[in-house]
């Protein structure tokens, strides 16, 4: 138990600490404060309102996604009670990173231009998508259609981050250098595709194959006992929902 406690604690804190300090360098990219010759400031570099919000919003958002998948999955597996208890999390995180996104519009003006520019321009259309796919993936959390609400979620997070990264088009650090002018030689740029290429060939599919072979349950209903034919009791998952618990026997106490 302790380990598994302990397994448990460091899974949860890497789930927070990896999206925040990726937003926290893309924010500090998109402010303009990595320079292409690697002698920004050591700390403010990272600690600016762009990178804060980036950080708050990439793990807001990550919450979010995961909880939208986790809740169908346990509805689901028959876990009604932890699929209600998911739905609410999801809904207050969503709420509260529809807030930070807005509450950073503002600082983003000042202390990121490049950025807001290209998202009041270029990049409206992704934000508007953003906000409409979010706004329905609350809409379908609060009326329990866990299944469409995974579609609109992955549109949402896929909106915000291509919206970010149009916004911040031509650069690949703002103010500093483009894409163009980091891009390598045409020869090499043109073997990479042919990788990429052969390598969706031949990964997706069988990808592909194994979800839908063995389908991703999310959450193992309870271990209970089964009589078995010499007399004894066999642990078995909890019996499909309509029989009862009791014809399966007791259940067994986890460790």
């Amino acid at each position: 138990m302790g380990q598994a406690r302990l397994f448990g604690s460091v899974f949860a804190a890497s789930s927070i600490i990896t999206p925040f300090f990726l937003g926290t360098v893309a924010g500090a990219i998109a402010s303009g404060r990595v320079p292409l010759d690697g002698t920004g400031d050591r700390w403010s570099s990272w600690l600016n309102p762009t990178s804060v919000f980036g950080g708050l919003i990439a793990v807001g958002t990550c919450a979010f996604l995961a909880g939208t998948f986790l809740v169908a999955d346990a509805e689901r597996s028959g876990q009604h009670r932890l699929a209600g208890e998911i739905r609410v999390r999801a809904l207050a995180v969503g709420a509260i990173t529809g807030a930070l996104v807005f509450a950073a519009l503002l600082p983003l003006e000042h202390d990121a231009p490049t950025l807001s520019d290209g998202l009041e321009g270029r990049a409206a259309p992704l934000v508007v998508v953003s906000a409409l796919a979010g706004a329905a993936t609350m809409y379908l959390l609060w009326r329990r259609r866990y299944a469409v609400a995974r579609l609109t979620a992955v549109l949402a997070v896929a909106a915000v981050v291509s919206g970010w990264g149009v916004g911040q088009y031509p650069w690949l650090l703002v103010d500093e250098v483009t894409i163009t002018d980091a891009a390598g030689a045409t020869a090499t740029l043109q073997g990479l595709l042919v990788a990429v290429g052969l390598a969706a060939v031949v990964v997706v599919p069988p990808l592909a194959y194994l979800f839908k072979a063995h389908p991703v349950g999310g959450v193992d209903p309870p271990l209970v006992c089964r009589a078995s034919r010499s007399g004894g009791w066999l642990p078995s998952r909890q019996p499909p929902s309509g029989r009862s618990s009791a014809a399966a026997g007791p259940q067994v106490p986890r460790s």
